[in-house]
Formats: C-alpha cells, sequence, structure tokens
C-alpha cells in the first residue's frame, strides 16, 4: 500500500456530469478496481454498511453525496477532490444523458420533455438549484465568500470538467500511482440537444447564480492549484493527522 493511503483516503465529490467518470477511471487505471469504492448505484454499497477491512482496501471513494458525508466511517483522514462544470452546460448535459436511459432514476420526471420544460420545473418548491456548492459543502445555503474559503482550505483540488486529464496526470503520481492517460468525457451523449432555453436563460443564470460563481472561482484559481499540488498535498498530510 502506498504510504500516503495508509493514513490518508481521497473522497471525490463526484457531481452528475462534471468529468467525475473520467477521474474515477484514472484512479482505476492507476490503482486497480478493487481500490475505488464507488457508490453509485447498487455496485458498491455505502462505507457504513461494509467491514473495517474492506474500508481499509479503499484508496478513492466516489459517489453522488455530499461532502462530509461518510468521513465518520473512516479511521484516515479524507482529503477532497472534485470537479465542476458550467451550470446550464453541465444541466444540459444532464437533461441530454438521462432522456436516453430509462434506468436513471430520473428518467421519468423529463421523459418526453423538451429542455425548457424541464428548466421550467426548477421553478417549482423544492427543486434543486445552485447543486455544485451545495455537493461541495453539505450546506443548503451559503454565502458566495465562505464558499470560496471552504473550497480554498478543505479540497486539495477542484477541476474544471475539460481540465480533468491535467488532474489525473499531475495528481496521480503524487500518490504513489502510475501515471495513466486518459480519454476524457467517456460519456457523451450520441445525439445532444441544440434547444435554445430562450428567455429562461436568464432566470436560469439568476437562480444557480452562485454554481456560476463557483466555476469562475475554479477556473481563476485552478493553475495555481495545479501547480502547487505537492505543497498542498503536504499541507493536507500535515494538518489532517490519522
Amino acid at each position: 500500500m502506498s504510504d500516503f493511503f495508509r493514513e490518508h483516503l481521497v473522497v471525490h465529490t463526484h457531481i452528475e456530469k462534471t468529468a467525475g467518470s473520467s477521474l474515477t477511471r484514472g484512479f482505476i487505471d492507476a490503482f486497480g478496481e478493487d481500490r475505488v469504492w464507488d457508490i453509485r448505484g447498487k455496485k458498491h454499497p455505502k462505507p457504513e454498511f461494509i467491514t473495517e477491512e474492506e474500508r481499509r482496501r479503499i484508496f478513492l471513494l466516489t459517489g453522488h453525496f455530499l461532502y462530509g458525508a461518510h468521513d465518520r466511517f473512516f479511521d484516515r483522514s479524507p482529503v477532497y477532490i472534485a470537479c465542476v462544470r458550467p451550470p446550464l452546460e453541465r444541466f444540459r448535459s444532464h437533461y441530454d444523458f438521462v432522456r436516453v436511459r430509462p434506468g436513471h432514476p430520473t428518467h421519468q420526471r423529463i421523459t418526453g420533455k423538451a429542455l425548457r420544460d424541464v428548466v421550467e420545473d426548477l421553478k417549482k418548491p423544492k427543486a434543486v438549484l445552485n447543486l455544485m456548492p451545495r455537493a461541495l459543502t453539505g450546506q443548503i445555503h451559503i454565502s458566495e465568500d465562505r464558499l470560496f474559503k471552504h473550497v480554498e482550505n478543505n479540497y486539495l483540488i477542484v477541476t474544471p470538467s475539460h481540465r480533468v486529464n491535467d488532474t489525473i496526470r499531475t495528481l496521480i503520481p503524487l500518490l504513489g500511482g502510475n501515471a495513466v492517460e486518459m480519454q476524457q468525457h467517456r460519456k457523451k451523449t450520441a445525439d445532444p440537444t441544440s434547444e435554445d432555453i430562450g428567455d429562461l436563460r436568464q432566470w436560469f443564470d439568476d437562480a444557480n447564480y452562485l454554481d456560476a460563481r463557483l466555476v469562475q472561482f475554479v477556473d481563476a484559481n485552478y493553475d495555481r492549484w495545479l501547480s502547487e499540488l505537492p505543497e498542498r498535498l503536504a499541507r493536507f498530510r500535515r494538518t489532517q493527522p490519522p
């Protein structure tokens, strides 16, 4: 086992349609499928339902869960990573992905609907807006300043979706894995929609303002995080004892 993983666990806050599957595949190629615990779907149970021995074998925990959701089940310190994507681009990609997959949990909610109709549905009570800040912080409501501070201080790196290969090539060797080459965006939809949502675009942008600001913050800081990745990793190792 790599020295890093004796005391630490990489936790991937996987936000749908942000190249998170490519990031996960990079870890599988570098460390082996038995070291990556993906709790999307039914392939792997959640950490609370497996043995301590099984938990110790995990190098990367990944899935559609909120920040901090499973930390208490591990005796190693979590080191968080994530990917983000411009909100409407991400939402459109998610719509394209789900509408052609009857087995997806949200397929019934969008089947037969145009993209504009699905955006209109976001105006309903309890619809999830600003999904990415919520996932990265575990908080439904958070100020912009606190969001930025949280990402800077609690994530090793957050990656723009189109830069996922750069993160894989730089991060994997630092964790003791062999360098891998990735072909990103493996789940592109064959027939993506080009529908213009018209006047709803402004409403969508306003409603997901914090999503957009998060992406801007990540874009502005990513190259610095990437260049400082060895130092950032060393800081996480010093400040998060097992």
